[in-house]
């Protein structure tokens, strides 16, 4: 199974999404101690769902649990001081639970400060999506931002797309904008600045292609290219070095540790790569938060 580490507890322990393509229903959280390499199961036996994202802060780990069929999801949150687990959102047979094709599951699932932020259907209408955010002493999340969704923190300022339904699309169809960045108090600041994010990879994956128009040559030898989500961050491997781009900046460093095997970057922007050394992991919000 595939491993995605979606956070860590103030012990050092890493909160790990191991995951299946073929068999989904086999997704489920752990706790991973890195010094001695033992794991700890944090999920609930359930074949009808299965962790689709999952996020951590602090001692509170939180599991969005679903499964391939849309219509909804569930929301639990995890206290590890008292291993307690309580469901504060679910959407399955209810107005929000499903508003399109453009949005399924809030994979953009964080935390910022201290509080919880994801994106969800606010109703059943297409592209009818919302920002909904969750407090240390909040019971349970309420809509902050309607009509943004996928969003991502960095430092005080944000970024989001808002869902786009045209004339011609199927029923039930909906598309992103581009990302803009917004202010903490939710007012539009304009795109991402002060350099174009990238916007995909070439065909062949032999380059970068950025949101101005300008493009970037990847070595034939690259492999195991991971975006960010909004195209702040790019990892590779090319031979036994691993390699981190910062595409506000256009800089490239090496990430530390022999003969690195394998680099990823997850959903919840964290970058982990396995080397001769060990197991290694780079918090990538906590990089944006410092610039």
């Amino acid at each position: 199974m595939s491993r995605s580490v979606v956070g860590a507890l103030p012990d050092g322990r890493l909160i790990v999404r191991r995951f299946s393509r073929y068999l989904p229903y086999l997704d489920h959280v752990d706790i991973l101690d890195p010094v001695t390499g033992r794991s700890t199961l944090l999920h609930r036996k359930n074949r009808e769902s299965y962790t689709a994202v999952a996020a951590a802060h602090g001692t509170r780990v939180v599991k969005l649990l679903g499964n391939s069929e849309p219509g909804g999801w569930i929301l639990e949150v995890t206290d590890m001081r008292t291993g307690l687990t309580r469901q504060v959102m679910n959407t399955w047979g209810v107005p929000g639970g499903h508003c399109g094709t453009g949005w399924q599951y809030p994979i953009d699932l964080q935390f910022h400060r201290g509080e919880l932020y994801f994106s969800g259907c606010v109703t059943n209408a297409t592209g009818d999506v919302g920002v909904y955010r969750m407090g240390p002493g909040d019971r349970t999340p309420r809509l902050w931002l309607r009509g943004l969704y996928d969003i991502v923190w960095e430092g005080d300022t944000f970024l989001a797309r808002s869902p786009v339904v045209a004339d011609s699309s199927e029923p039930g169809e909906f598309t992103g904008s581009p990302p803009v960045r917004y202010g903490p108090d939710g007012a539009r600041r304009g795109v991402p600045d002060p350099a174009s994010y990238i916007a995909g990879v070439g065909r062949d994956r032999d380059r970068l292609e950025y949101d101005d128009g300008t493009v970037a040559g990847m070595s034939p030898r690259a492999r195991n290219l991971g975006i960010s989500r909004h195209g702040r961050f790019a990892a590779w491997r090319e031979g036994g070095a691993g390699w981190l781009l910062d595409a506000r900046t256009r800089t490239a460093v090496r990430l530390p540790g022999r003969e690195t095997d394998k680099v990823s970057v997850s959903d919840a922007r964290y970058l982990h790569w396995k080397t001769a050394d060990g197991y290694h992991v780079l918090d990538l919000a906590a990089l944006s938060d410092r610039g």
